[in-house]
């Protein structure tokens, strides 16, 4: 196979793909055996009907036709692959010989990435607001635990805000009782608006026995009766608060994997602090690569933007679960300004995730970052492990064209971003130097935060039964070619 490239305009190239008639003979043996398990031939189990058979059966120009529709795209591959090609969208494909005979020649008009040269990335300086850990942030988690072995107990006089009062609720509109309104012996805490600002505002000062009552516009959260005006009836039948038990040695140590308040304290402290330290690693890793965005000063393709553009706006659709025309009809009833807003920000983000991913992979060919066999291989082990599959089965999909090639080159992209952080100086708002340590952590803010919590709960024992960037995107699939 014969490959020849000739640049267009912008970043544009248009691959003249050469496939010698003998070496297309494959691509042909191969169609016929996709053929022969869509024929069904008497004498001949499906799948095991021979070429020759099948040729006299279906024609040799169906396997050539098969042939074709099958393995330009793996052609194209195998080209972009041997001649270090790096496509940001699919190609557009045509065959302009061997329809019918002879050499199959086609060619392949796609854009590639631009190819700039940075400088100053070996020094970044970078602001990381830390926000430090008291002594308050100690004890909100620990009232946290107090607050899951909460009694309640009964209280004489005016319902405050914080108090649960167990009322009979009855709640019409237009003079019909409403199912979705009314409840006996409902436990609600005053204050918290659940049910109606307005509620809460009936329910203080009131004790027990009162009846009261109170009218208000429903709220989303109650559906198909939402924005209509309900009145409701509300009998006080119990009024109560949380008491919270005292955080002791004693109770810390029965109720705790900890001997003492130190120590359980301590702990919260070290988990609070390897949060922090995630989130400034997450804060650096950001602005260490908007400050790349920032070193970019090549103008980019007007195509290559609105790609990214329509792959953020794509992935929005997906995450809101409807489609792009839906989004479109959402925007549609925004006033002009805000909608306007929304795409200069979606066009500036979509901007700098491009300029940040050209200046890494700027650094990768500067600093020569590659991936070794050996980051090959632990990345197989990684996911044969992870997902069950058999180590040598993960190596034979290596084994497709372009496979390999695209999981080195992600490999050599993290370790370029590892070296700018890496190198990067971290300053506070004061201008000081900061040292930001690695953690173990792993994932988003809000996953990292919701394990740190559930590591703190989880040193509850079983007492605690009061519980109330798309700018990296791979484009080579032979599957995507038109």
């Amino acid at each position: 196979m014969q490959t020849k490239i000739e640049h267009l305009v912008e970043n544009s190239i248009r691959l003249t793909i050469t496939v010698p008639e003998e070496e297309f003979e494959k691509s042909i043996d191969q169609a016929f055996k996709t053929i022969a398990k869509q024929v069904r031939l008497p004498g001949f189990r499906p799948g095991k009907a021979p070429r020759k058979i099948l040729e006299q059966q279906v024609g040799k120009e169906a396997g050539r036709e098969q042939a074709l529709n099958d393995s330009l795209g793996e052609y194209y591959i195998v080209a972009i692959d041997e001649n270090d090609i790096d496509p940001i969208d699919y190609p557009e494909i045509k065959l302009t010989s061997g329809q019918e005979q002879g050499d199959v020649i086609f060619e392949a008009v796609v854009d590639v990435r631009p190819v700039i040269e940075v400088t100053g990335y070996d020094k970044l300086e970078v602001q990381v607001d830390v926000p430090s850990i008291d002594e308050d942030g100690v004890n909100k988690q620990l009232d946290l635990l107090r607050d899951r072995f909460a009694e309640l107990e009964n209280v004489d006089g005016e319902i405050q805000d914080g108090h649960f009062v167990t009322i009979d609720l009855k709640g019409s509109i237009d003079g019909e009782e409403q199912d979705g309104l009314s409840a006996d012996d409902y436990l609600y805490e005053v204050g918290t608006a659940l049910i109606s600002p307005a509620m809460d505002v009936a329910l203080r000062g009131k004790k027990v026995g009162d009846e009261v009552t109170f009218s208000d516009e429903l709220s989303e959260n109650f559906g198909a009766l939402a924005t209509q005006e309900a009145e409701f009836t509300i009998n006080i039948k119990e009024v109560q608060k949380k008491n919270l038990p005292e955080a002791s040695d004693e109770w810390i140590k029965e109720n705790t994997e900890f001997e003492t308040r130190e120590t359980y304290d301590a702990d919260v402290k070290k988990r609070l602090e390897n949060l922090r330290s995630f989130q400034a690693q997450m804060q650096l890793k950001q602005n260490v690569m908007n400050s790349l965005a920032e070193i970019v000063t090549t103008e980019l393709p007007e195509k290559f933007v609105k790609r990214e553009i329509d792959a953020r706006i794509d992935q929005m659709a997906q995450e809101s679960k409807i489609s792009r025309d839906q989004i479109a009809q959402v925007m549609e009833t925004w006033p002009a300004d805000e909608r306007d807003e929304f795409m200069a920000n979606v066009q500036k983000d979509a901007e700098s995730a491009i300029k940040s991913d050209l200046a890494i992979r700027a650094i990768m060919i500067q600093e020569a970052i590659e991936a070794s066999d050996s980051d090959v291989e632990d990345e197989i082990l990684k996911y044969s492990q992870s997902s069950g599959e058999k180590i040598n089965k993960v190596r034979n999909r290596l084994a497709k064209p372009g496979v390999e090639k695209q999981i080195r080159q992600d490999i050599a992209r993290n370790k370029a971003v590892e070296f700018v952080l890496e190198n990067a100086v971290a300053k506070d708002k004061n201008g000081e130097i900061i040292d930001i340590k690695k953690t173990d952590l792993s994932g988003d803010e809000d996953t990292v935060l919701n394990n740190v919590m559930e590591m703190i709960s989880a040193s509850a024992t079983e007492h605690s039964g009061h519980d109330h960037d798309h700018a990296d995107h791979d484009h080579s699939d032979p599957n995507h070619v038109h």
